[in-house]
């Protein structure tokens, strides 16, 4: 069961959002939820949010029983595009209990419009930090503190929605006549914390990505609930996997599911097309600095890199290669990227699939 604070901006709201059973609303909206509940990890996921003022899409975590009251505590971190502004998302905090909560919450404000498109966001949540990312560059660490520290006591499980808050200082006014609108999800992943032995010794290890061909019901969960604060009840019927997206939908209650074709991740299509994470399929693996790949045939080989929106990012000519397996430094393209993670292409090799790499 899920419950929710809401905030208005630069104060906290004290709503205790206790969910309960859908209660006939007007308005449908959805929350997908994963049955795991983790402690520490790196949550990435591939979105466009929904447009429109009284609406937010959100990823958050969120420990179960946080609702129950003291002696449980709360626990939860939020990332929340507000619908009423293309061009920020707010992040926040939650700690204490149900009763008294503490938070932190702030706004991160950029040059361009996170509705109209796909973009990556990220959150890494260690024993000794919180940092929120966007396309692979940081807007807000903290590393210290009480809420640190208060965070390191519970799992959580990880949870995305997409609703209507009746908070109008927070969310600004809902018109009805936006609907419907929906929140798409290209891709997830979910890192474990591995302190210095992930890829290149970063500290986290890839455990699963969902490119949501289907909806793996093992993993994820959908709510059919609400709360006071909601002017929606959640559906399942309007969480709906279609052209290989996640689709998160927010209608009305005569119109539920998804309707018209899915605006797809042009940025990142053709870059994208064909890339593995798994090393038998691609033929790439990776220790920092070293790229290693494996040869069917002897063939030159040269390699490019993009960023996950597309951008080329550098590339380097290795010439004619045996058969066999090579392994090569890229440092000179590592150390001159402020992205996390990178795809890396061998044009016109045969047998060599792209690949993503995680550079943290």
């Amino acid at each position: 069961m899920n419950k929710r604070l809401l905030m208005a901006a630069g104060a906290v709201c004290a709503f205790c959002a206790l969910s309960v059973p859908a209660q006939n609303k007007q308005y449908k909206g959805a929350e997908m939820f994963s049955y795991e509940q983790v402690k520490y990890g790196k949550f990435e996921v591939r979105m466009r949010t929904a447009y429109g003022s009284g609406t937010l899409s959100t990823f958050f975590t969120y420990f179960n029983d946080s609702w129950k009251g003291s002696p449980e505590p709360w626990r939860e971190i939020d990332l929340e595009v507000l619908g009423k502004d293309k061009n920020h998302f707010q992040s926040n905090i939650i700690t204490g209990n149900a009763s008294n909560r503490s938070t932190s919450e702030a706004h991160h404000q950029f040059n361009f419009n996170l509705c109209d498109d796909y973009h990556t966001y990220c959150v890494e949540w260690t024993p000794d930090y919180v940092a929120w990312f966007l396309d692979g560059k940081e807007v807000r660490k903290t590393s210290s503190g009480q809420q640190i520290n208060d965070l390191r006591d519970k799992p959580q499980s990880f949870r995305f929605n997409l609703w209507i808050a009746n908070d109008k200082n927070w969310v600004g006014d809902f018109n009805a006549g936006i609907l419907p609108v929906y929140q798409y999800l290209n891709w997830f992943r979910y890192y474990e914390y591995t302190p210095g032995s992930g890829p290149g010794g970063s500290n986290f290890t890839l455990k699963f990505q969902d490119d949501f061909n289907k909806f793996d019901a093992n993993r994820w969960g959908k709510g059919d609930y609400t709360f006071a604060e909601n002017l929606t009840d959640f559906s399942t019927s309007n969480i709906v996997v279609k052209e290989g997206y996640l689709i998160l939908c927010l209608t009305n209650s005569s119109s539920l599911g998804h309707s018209g074709s899915v605006p797809k991740d042009a940025a990142i299509g053709t870059i994208q097309q064909g890339v593995s994470n798994s090393i038998s399929e691609s033929k790439f693996t990776w220790k920092n600095p070293y790229l290693s790949f494996t040869n069917s045939k002897s063939q030159k080989v040269k390699l490019q890199f993009f960023t996950l929106q597309g951008k080329e990012a550098g590339m380097i000519d290795f010439g004619e290669r045996s058969e066999g397996t090579h392994s090569l430094d890229i440092s000179s393209i590592v150390n001159n990227s402020a992205h996390s993670m990178l795809i890396v292409k061998a044009p016109g090799a045969e047998g060599i699939k792209p690949h993503l790499l995680n550079l943290r």
